[in-house]
């Protein structure tokens, strides 16, 4: 056992890209411990769930002068696989399994093949299983921790006999809420006092991110002559939803931005100068764009679901959650109009500045210290 709380860290990541690929990349730059990291690119997620064990294990078997105390696993592998094709080599180590999602209630592509042919449990099976073979499971929020268990009770409350419905409370005693660490203390706010409002979109250009409703809010307003202007940035690529396209031209007086961000600071000053993100999405295990935009001070309209109550301190919820499209709408109205209080935002800045890796840091070393001390 180590003397102290410094160890070796193997992070496999199957699905390197994106937020998968900050959060890994940023908590290897601020932890204590020496942190080596296996990858596969972040493309073909169902071939990565289903196949990505397969390639790793080489890779981890491959690793000649680096023997690791601890293994963290991210959530898009079958970890049970891995193990079993590790066993010589993996058999004493400490495991851990981050989740940035769960498939249980992540919604699907109305072109995803599978759902029309009723494939979709599956990769929630690989979950459950995967939970059930690592010493810790760690979840980035409450909602993203209580849809798992709820999932894997479901699914096996489906099955014909010998369920196992009692590992579910296993699951649970070695379950727990890791909030995302986030590089947040540089961005600033530089918003000015103009009487027309910007509005932000910095998610992705996809279907889970709702666009419809979020555009469809815009139109109203067009149509009563409200006044606004319009950020719409975040990552795409060639299959974004018909609708943006639409929108780039239906919203052109209002656009202020809308090309792809190549740098961070261009991305920050865009945050820093817009007012107002109404955020719609129908996945969200965390909410990270919204919290970047409400470190910027700009004004935070969220669903009332998913992870979103979670970013806001309950006493605030009237001013900044929704439960309708039509809450939504009228709430957006109110603050272009300036009717609306916007004092909260600096108490829900401060509450969501707690994820800043300065904070989070320390308690990602010390609980897979933890671990390792079992």
């Amino acid at each position: 056992m180590l003397v102290s709380s410094y160890m070796k860290i193997l992070a496999i990541e199957p699905y390197y890209k994106g937020s998968h690929k900050a959060w890994i990349d940023q908590y290897i730059d601020h932890s204590q411990h020496e942190i080596k990291l296996l990858t596969l690119p972040g493309k073909y997620w169902k071939w990565r769930m289903h196949g990505s064990s397969l390639e790793l294990s080489k890779l981890f078997l491959d690793l000649k002068s680096f023997t690791p105390d601890l293994i963290l696993f991210t959530d898009m592998m079958d970890v049970n696989l891995f193990l079993s094709l590790t066993r010589s080599k993996s058999s004493k180590i400490k495991t851990a399994l981050y989740f940035h999602e769960n498939q249980f209630v992540y919604p699907k592509s109305d072109f995803d093949q599978d759902q029309e042919q009723n494939r979709d449990d599956h990769y929630g099976f690989i979950n459950y299983t995967s939970g059930l073979c690592v010493d810790k499971l760690f979840f980035n929020s409450e909602y993203n921790k209580k849809t798992y268990l709820t999932g894997c009770k479901r699914l096996l409350s489906m099955m014909p006999d010998f369920n196992s419905l009692k590992t579910i409370y296993d699951l649970e005693k070695k379950s727990e809420v890791l909030r995302l660490g986030l590089n947040l203390k540089n961005i600033t706010g530089n918003q000015d006092d103009s009487n027309v409002k910007t509005i932000l979109w910095n998610h992705r250009w996809e279907y889970d991110k709702n666009p419809n409703v979020f555009f469809e809010a815009l139109s109203k307003l067009k149509i009563e002559n409200i006044p606004f202007k319009l950020n719409l940035i975040g990552p795409r690529n060639n299959k974004a939803p018909k609708i943006f396209k639409d929108s780039l031209e239906k919203y052109k007086d209002e656009i202020i931005h809308h090309h792809k961000i190549a740098q961070p600071h261009e991305y920050l000053e865009i945050l820093g100068k817009s007012h107002i993100i109404p955020v719609t999405s129908i996945q969200d295990f965390f909410g990270i764009s919204a919290t970047e935009a409400i470190c910027a001070g700009v004004f935070p309209l969220l669903p009332n679901r998913l992870a979103f109550p979670e970013l806001i301190p309950t006493q605030y919820h009237l001013e900044c959650l929704y439960d309708s499209d039509e809450e939504l709408y009228s709430m957006l109205k109110n603050l272009l109009l300036g009717n609306s209080k916007t004092w909260a935002i600096q108490k829900v800045r401060s509450h969501c500045m707690q994820y800043d890796w300065s904070s989070m840091v320390s308690h990602y070393d010390e609980k897979l210290f933890k671990i390792f001390s079992m």
